[in-house]
């Protein structure tokens, strides 16, 4: 089993959990307008929470939600999601691949929306949430990073891809369920200054960040 992980409280109040995810192309109702700004094909993977409480949540590695959308490089649709949704969206059909994760609520139980970009389990690339504000990052944090930053597995190993391929991948800053990094924690120190991407666990001491908020249940997430 998989342990809890630490999260902004306003991320983390109590949701009921949904087996299958709505695509829709219509922009209303809550949802996200979900943006692929790479010049690939990508499957997106969306993960509800296993349960929420006050600044923390249940982890869900490997139970994404049904009818997962593949977007074209430069597509945008906007993929429909109840209400209750309070969890991510990240890149490949794995959740146990580190990898950026964007967090979001669409309703803390006053009708707002809550967001943020959280590099904390790994970092796949660059991604951002817009609500009134917009978090994460745009910058390639994985190229010129010091080799010793990578993720590994508790073995040592690199991560691979379902199709059997190096996942290049940063490591985790706070260790829940693959060895913390501190190699990783102390690039994005140097490379994340302006506080709109989370990276360190809160609770030991360090980077709060930037969180976005929506009054109609609705963000723009861009992945680049």
């Amino acid at each position: 089993m998989f342990p809890s992980i630490k999260l902004l409280s306003v991320l983390a109040v109590a949701c009921s959990v949904t087996s299958a995810l709505p695509l829709d192309a219509r922009a209303s109702g809550t949802g996200i307008t979900l943006i692929n700004k790479s010049g690939r094909t990508q499957l997106y993977s969306f993960f509800d929470n296993l349960w929420n409480g006050v600044g923390t949540a249940g982890a869900n590695f490997d139970h994404p939600m049904a009818n997962p959308p593949t977007l074209k490089a430069g597509e945008s649709r906007f993929i429909a999601l109840p209400s209750s949704f309070k969890g991510r969206v990240q890149r490949g059909n794995s959740g146990l691949i580190p990898a950026t994760w964007v967090e979001f609520q669409l309703n803390d139980g006053t009708g707002k929306a809550w967001g943020d970009v959280s590099v904390q389990q790994g970092n796949d690339g660059a991604a951002t949430l817009k609500g009134n504000v917009v978090v994460g990052f745009t910058q390639d944090l994985i190229k010129d990073a010091p080799a010793g930053a990578f993720a590994k597995d508790a073995t040592g190993a690199a991560f691979k891809r379902p199709d059997g391929t190096v996942a290049h991948v940063l490591g985790s800053t706070v260790g829940n369920w693959i060895p913390k990094n501190v190699e990783a924690l102390n690039w994005y120190k140097k490379k994340i200054t302006d506080g709109k991407t989370y990276f360190m666990d809160g609770a030991a001491g360090a980077s709060g960040t930037t969180v976005a908020n929506s009054a109609n249940g609705q963000f723009t997430v861009e992945f680049y």
